[in-house]
């Protein structure tokens, strides 16, 4: 069976589990487990709506969307469309669900497709996101690439650490599964930009606990060429 759909499937049966680390009302033990282990996966949602800021009629691309919680929000905020994409349908089920609780369902389009094939994804993006979607890659390269020709501002992309103590602990628990999971180091990072054509002065890596946070600048970005120019 190929990865994509052992990934997908793991993840349509999680997506409740999954999407309520990002919930406040639960109980107190879960709070404490979510705080613990998956403390991160909260706080690079807020780092990245920190860096997006006030939308003003953007364009979104959210690659492995999940429930679409920054999809959502990037809305929220003032962008004009998000298109969300994700292998597990659960996840999607939950994305229009509170996508039309929140209002916002005309501008938000989810697809449960694998984006490596999909050709339905057209135009530029002033936001490419890919949170928690490159742990389970085994070619990384090719879905920059593939990024890359869609980016004409900035992709914002999560990369788990390689020497972190809990990474044995995770990938055994996954293994369970069937689902596969990659770490990085930072000079991977870099060697992977630069084999899909991304230059790396555009590139920014930043510490977050147990995962990078990465930000690259595509040579459209009007705002980092103000910036450095």
């Amino acid at each position: 069976m190929p990865q994509t759909d052992t990934v997908g499937e793991y993840f349509h049966r999680e997506a409740r589990r999954f999407d309520s680390i990002y919930e406040d009302d639960k109980k107190p033990c879960q709070r404490i487990i979510d705080a613990l282990f998956r403390g991160v996966v909260r706080r690079r949602y807020e780092l990245t709506m920190e860096r997006m800021g006030k939308m003003n009629g953007e364009r979104i691309l959210d690659v492995g969307c999940g429930s679409g919680r920054y999809s959502i929000s990037a809305v929220l905020t003032g962008a004009g469309e998000a298109i969300g994409i994700d292998l597990a349908p659960n996840m999607i089920a939950l994305a229009e669900e509170y996508s039309q609780r929140a209002g916002v369902s005309d501008r938000c389009k989810w697809m449960k497709a694998d984006f490596l094939v999909s050709d339905e994804i057209n135009g530029k993006f002033d936001y490419i996101l890919a949170m928690g979607f490159f742990d389970y890659v085994s070619n990384p390269v090719v879905f920059l690439r593939k990024m890359k020709g869609l980016l004409k501002g900035t992709l914002i992309a999560s990369f788990p650490k390689r020497w972190e103590a809990r990474n044995f602990i995770r990938k055994a628990r996954l293994s369970i599964f069937g689902c596969g999971v990659r770490y990085y180091t930072s000079g991977e990072i870099k060697k992977l930009f630069a084999s899909a054509g991304m230059k790396e002065g555009n590139l920014e890596i930043q510490i977050l606990s147990r995962d990078y946070l990465v930000f690259y600048s595509g040579d459209d970005d009007k705002k980092t060429r103000a910036v450095n120019g």
